[in-house]
């Protein structure tokens, strides 16, 4: 099971990619029952290595606390303004789109 898992996950292929990603937002939580946040502090760390060395980078990881398994959700979200992921990713995507534009 584990041979089948390793050869599946992009990781490996993440971390040592010399190839430009296009732009990409990933939100993990830490307390995900489902996806282990190992593999996402593991690719932010190779990400700040290889910004270190003036590496562009297109990927960004947010991790957070909270937020178990699609569950991004805090006091004060209603149908009209969306969760709070939801706001985190509509601001990226604006600001991606004003990187564009400039």
């Amino acid at each position: 099971m584990e041979d089948y898992y390793d050869g599946a996950s992009p990781l490996p292929r993440l971390i040592t990619s010399s190839k430009l990603l296009p732009p990409t937002l990933l939100l993990q939580a830490l307390d995900d029952p489902w996806v282990p946040a190992a593999s996402a502090i593991q690719l932010q760390a190779s990400l700040a290595e290889r910004q270190l060395s003036g590496l562009e980078q297109t990927l960004q990881i947010q991790l957070t606390a909270r937020g178990g398994h699609n569950g991004f959700h805090s006091p004060g979200d209603n149908l009209n303004h969306g969760c709070w992921s939801d706001r985190l990713a509509c601001a990226w995507f604006n600001s991606r789109l004003s990187l564009n534009q400039a």
